[in-house]
């Protein structure tokens, strides 16, 4: 099995710097939970709060244990997502950014 081209790989760069799904994220209709960490090397927070902010019925939840926060804390990261969970747990995304509960 060969490896992908210079032009396919950079072709895969291109596709992924230029699209976007902030276009239809209004259209979601199930309740949405979106998980961050505050201090996420790789995905900054402010990607959370656009995300919830666009997508109706959604909620934030904010972690403090980096990037991978269902290895790092697994329990709490179940219980967050448990079903009936979301709105004991989370914040609606009306709030402001700098009243983000975190965990």
């Amino acid at each position: 099995m060969r490896g992908a081209s210079n032009i396919g790989y950079l072709n895969q760069l291109l596709a992924l710097a230029g699209w976007t799904s902030l276009w239809w994220l209004h259209s979601l209709k199930q309740p949405t939970l979106v998980i961050m960490d505050k201090d996420d090397p790789i995905v900054a927070l402010v990607n959370g709060c656009i995300l919830a902010g666009l997508i109706p019925n959604s909620r934030i939840h904010v972690m403090e244990c980096g990037h991978l926060f269902i290895a790092a804390k697994p329990k709490e990261t179940a219980e967050v997502s448990r079903p009936g969970a979301i709105n004991r747990q989370t914040i609606t995304n009306r709030r402001p950014l700098n009243q983000l509960h975190t965990a």
